[in-house]
């Protein structure tokens, strides 16, 4: 686990703790983030969250904070941002990670401070998330805040700096809501398990262990290609050679997950709008 390096006494402020706020939060605290250095605000917080943070944290008499999180609903920012105008100061650091809502859109709320756009996905909760970020100009004209949004990143795993801000929905439309695509194809997994005459739990079991086992070869060689892989298993004439015909006839599955991408990042886009 990625330990946090941060200035003594810096203060976090999490707005939203859902899915991937809490996600978050979990990876701070693992990280070393005493909990007394971060308050949440959320109006509907789990009971988990609650006993992570401890309640006396919870929406209290903060101030200013060194850095704000905002991991709630992209279609309930309007209402969030004019809130949050007490909590920031000059050197404020802004971290988004909500889908399609501009550095536009917060500058003009929040005047100009450091902004850094994020997306996360939700292996976040467990140090195996991918994460995009693009920071705005004035987050870029002094590094020492692209470095502190690293440290806070880095312990939920990857992170990717962007050089443009579009890329952003890209990245929300590939990994962001790959997870989805991946326990999709699992649950199909399953039911063809199923009907080759296999109980639930045997069929689940395998089902799991199969993409677990992949993931991790693919995270043990980074510098092999999932196209080496493929061809590791696929013996000539063999049964995953007869099953990859089916799954990549005429390139239906390339197609298939191209539509489902670009479907995503055409609602990312509209989230912004």
């Amino acid at each position: 686990m990625h330990k946090i390096e941060l200035p003594d006494n810096y203060s976090i402020l999490l707005v939203g703790a859902g899915n991937m706020g809490a996600a978050m939060l979990q990876g701070w605290l693992q990280g070393g983030i005493s909990p007394a250095r971060i308050t949440v605000q959320d109006p509907h917080l789990s009971p988990k969250v609650a006993k992570l943070i401890g309640e006396h944290k919870i929406a209290t008499g903060m101030t200013k904070a060194d850095v704000i999180v905002l991991a709630t609903k992209p279609q309930l920012m309007a209402q969030v941002l004019p809130a949050l105008k007490p909590y920031v100061a000059d050197k404020t650091l802004i971290m988004s990670i909500a889908a399609g809502i501009s550095v536009k859109t917060y500058e003009e709320n929040l005047g100009a401070v450091p902004i850094v756009r994020t997306m996360p996905n939700l292996p976040a909760a467990y140090g195996a998330g991918l994460t995009g970020a693009f920071a705005n100009v004035a987050a870029n004209a002094d590094s020492l805040y692209t470095v502190r949004a690293t440290e806070l990143l880095n312990s939920s795993g990857l992170v990717m700096w962007l050089g443009d801000e579009l890329s952003i929905d890209g990245v929300t439309a590939v990994s962001g809501s790959g997870p989805g695509y991946v326990f999709a194809f699992v649950e199909a997994f399953e039911a063809a398990a199923i009907e080759l005459g296999f109980a639930d739990a045997e069929a689940k079991l395998m089902a799991r262990q199969t993409f677990i086992g992949a993931a991790c070869m693919l995270a043990a060689e980074p510098d092999t290609s999932a196209a080496q892989f493929r061809a590791r298993v696929t013996s000539p004439a063999g049964t995953t050679e007869a099953g990859l015909k089916v799954l990549m006839r005429n390139d239906e599955l390339n197609a298939l997950m191209k539509e489902t991408i670009i479907a995503a990042f055409v609602r990312a886009q509209e989230l912004g709008t």
